[in-house]
C-alpha cells in the first residue's frame, strides 16, 4: 500500500495506492494517512513455554524413545484495526487469559499418540500413578503440535495468523495460515 500526493484539476490529492491501482483518494492528508494505518494489519506476538515429554513411535532414530523438551512457543495474532475507545488492538493480559489455559494443558505432561502400542501397554499405570497426560489422535512430532496448538487457539475466537514452536536450541517449526 502507497500512498501518494498529486495535483488534479488544479487542487491536490492524496491517493492511496495499492497494486490494483487506486483503492481511495482524499483531500486532507491526516485522512489519508488514518485511512492507510487502519488498512495495515497489527501482529502481536506473544511467547509461551511448556515443557513434556513425548515419543516419536513412527521413527527409527532418537526421537523413537521417550525424551523431553523445554517448548518455546510464539503465537502470532493478526488484528485489522484499534479498538476505537482504548487505542489497543486487544490486551496482552486478555490474550493471555485465552492461551495459557491450553500452553498449562500441555506443561508437564506426557503426550502421546493414542495409537502408539507403547502408550496402550502402560497407560493405566501413567494414570495409577497420577501423570499428566495428553492424548494426540496423531504422531506428537513438532509439526502435529503446532498444528494442535493453532486448531486450539484459532477455536477459541482468536485472529492467529502463525504459530512457531522451538523443539531444540536448532529446531523451530512454524505453522502458518
Amino acid at each position: 500500500m502507497e500512498l501518494t500526493k498529486t495535483t488534479i484539476n488544479g487542487e491536490v490529492v492524496y491517493r492511496v495506492w495499492t497494486d490494483g491501482g487506486v483503492i481511495a483518494t482524499f483531500h486532507d492528508e491526516s485522512q489519508a494517512n488514518n485511512f492507510v494505518r487502519r488498512q495495515m494489519p497489527y501482529t502481536i506476538n506473544k511467547k509461551y513455554h511448556f515443557y513434556a515429554s513425548h515419543r516419536n513411535e513412527t521413527l527409527s532414530d532418537k526421537c523413537y524413545s521417550l525424551h523431553g523438551h523445554n517448548y518455546r512457543v510464539t503465537v502470532g495474532l493478526q488484528f485489522e484495526d484499534l479498538k476505537d475507545n482504548t487505542k489497543v488492538t486487544m490486551l496482552f493480559s486478555d490474550i493471555d487469559s485465552f492461551i495459557e489455559p491450553i500452553i498449562k494443558e500441555l506443561d508437564h505432561a506426557s503426550i502421546w499418540n493414542v495409537q502408539d502400542p507403547f502408550y496402550q501397554d502402560i497407560k493405566k499405570h501413567l494414570t495409577h500413578y497420577g501423570m499428566k497426560t495428553v492424548e494426540f489422535d496423531y504422531p506428537t512430532s513438532v509439526e502435529n503440535m503446532c498444528t494442535y496448538l493453532f486448531e486450539r487457539i484459532e477455536k477459541k475466537g482468536l485472529p492467529i495468523r502463525l504459530i512457531t514452536i522451538q523443539e531444540t536450541e536448532s529446531s523451530i517449526v512454524t505453522y502458518e495460515k
